[in-house]
């Protein structure tokens, strides 16, 4: 049997470049690939806080236990999302569109 531990320099790069995925796509529309990014930092267990996806088009979002305290999702479309357990502490949504 073989088990396989990532490397921390590995975790750290795939954080560091999904980060990097949604600063370059802040202030845009569309997806960006925005949504996968959020999704694998929430499941690495990654801090979402003050997270600006104004805008962006994430139809489908599933996130549980996030923290988005202070995080701006003005005019963000996120319909059809499953948020579970989300911190939205001071966070922006006005014109968001959260519909099912």
């Amino acid at each position: 049997m073989i088990f396989y531990f990532p490397n921390q320099a590995i975790v750290e790069a795939k954080t560091y470049q999904a980060w990097q995925v949604i600063n370059t796509a802040q202030g845009k529309g569309g997806n960006g690939g925005r949504l996968d990014a959020l999704q694998e930092l929430n499941e690495d267990r990654v801090p979402l806080v003050g997270v600006d996806v104004s805008g962006a088009f994430l139809q489908g979002l599933h996130l549980e236990k996030a923290n988005l305290a202070r995080a701006n999702f003005n005019s963000a479309d996120v319909r059809n999302a499953v948020l579970v357990s989300i911190d939205f502490s001071d966070a922006d949504l006005r014109s968001a569109n959260f519909s099912r």
